[in-house]
C-alpha cells in the first residue's frame, strides 16, 4: 500500500489524536484524584507537603497556563510543532513523576510546568495539524483528531470507575491511597 499525500495526512492526524488521548485521559484522571492522593500523602506524612496542596497547585497550574497562552502562539514561528508536543508531553511526564518521591517544592514546581505544557500542548497541536493538512481536508482532519482525543473522556471514565471502586480504601476523610497505589496511578 502507497502512503498517498492524503493518507499521509490521516496518519498524522489519527497518531496526533491517540496522542492527545492518552495525555488528556492521564489528565483528567490526575485532576479528579489529585486532591484525594495529596491528601492521602499529607495524612501519612503531614511535613511533605499541605493537606490542601491540590487546590494551591491547580491555581499554579491554571495561572501559568492562562499566562502562557498569551505567549505561546508568538512562539510558534520559531519553534516547529513537534517540539512543542514533545516538550509540552515532557512537561506532563515531569509533573506525574514528581509522585513516586513527592515534595512540595517539586510540586507546584511542576504544576506550573504542567500548565505551561498544557499551553505548549494545545497550540502544538493546532500548529501540527495545520502543517499536515490542506485547505480542502483541514477541517475533516481536526475532526478526526478531536474526536480520536477526546475519546479521552471515556476512557478516563472507565479508569476513574477502576479507580474508585476497585483499587481505593476508605479512611477516615474520604477515600485514601497507600503508595503503592499512588506510584501505579501516577506511573
Amino acid at each position: 500500500m502507497e502512503l498517498t499525500p492524503r493518507r499521509h495526512e490521516l496518519l498524522c492526524t489519527y497518531l496526533l489524536g491517540i496522542g492527545t488521548l492518552f495525555l488528556y485521559t492521564g489528565y483528567s484522571l490526575q485532576q479528579f484524584i489529585g486532591e484525594s492522593v495529596i491528601h492521602s500523602i499529607h495524612e501519612k506524612s503531614p511535613d511533605t507537603i499541605s493537606a490542601y496542596a491540590g487546590y494551591y497547585g491547580a491555581a499554579f497550574h491554571l495561572s501559568a497556563f492562562a499566562l502562557c497562552t498569551l505567549v505561546t502562539p508568538s512562539l510558534q514561528h520559531f519553534v516547529p510543532s513537534k517540539w512543542f508536543l514533545t516538550l509540552a508531553s515532557a512537561l506532563f511526564a515531569v509533573y506525574y513523576l514528581g509522585f513516586f518521591h513527592l515534595n512540595k517544592y517539586y510540586f507546584y514546581l511542576t504544576q506550573a510546568l504542567m500548565g505551561i505544557g498544557y499551553s505548549f500542548y494545545n497550540n502544538g497541536e493546532g500548529q501540527y495539524l495545520s502543517e499536515h493538512s490542506s485547505r480542502r481536508t483541514i477541517e475533516s482532519n481536526t475532526g478526526i483528531e478531536t474526536a480520536v482525543g477526546h475519546a479521552s473522556m471515556f476512557f478516563g471514565g472507565i479508569a476513574l470507575i477502576v479507580l474508585c471502586f476497585l483499587l481505593h480504601t476508605e479512611g477516615g476523610n474520604g477515600i485514601e491511597y497507600s503508595d503503592l497505589q499512588i506510584r501505579l496511578v501516577q506511573g
